[in-house]
């Protein structure tokens, strides 16, 4: 009989270990999916705090022709054909004018 239970006890410590350990484990990977939910929250009511890496908008740039909203910056370096681009757009590639474009030199 004391075979027995210590048979039956040994499983039950063994399963009660068992369950801990899932429980913790389970516990563990919420807690790191929670923390990571949290993180991209923040940054994502955040992401428009810093300004933007561009140097102007394209509406302000050398390169940029208002008459066809193309950008001819890319047509000197990437191909023959320049890109059309939104006025509103960013360029890492901008070059700000120094003036008004309107009132004569760059």
């Amino acid at each position: 009989m004391d075979i027995i239970r210590s048979v039956f006890t040994y499983i039950g410590i063994v399963s009660v270990a068992g369950i801990s350990v899932i429980l913790v484990v389970w516990f563990k990977e919420w807690l790191k999916e929670k923390i990571a939910d949290r993180k991209w929250k923040y940054e994502y009511e955040h992401r428009f705090d810093k300004p933007p890496l561009a140097l102007c908008y394209c509406h302000d740039c050398y390169y940029y022709n208002p008459e066809t909203s193309r950008c001819l910056y890319y047509r000197s370096t990437e191909s023959p054909t320049s890109r059309y681009v939104k006025d509103t757009m960013f360029c890492a590639e901008a070059l700000p004018y120094k003036h008004d474009p309107k009132k004569g030199a760059n």
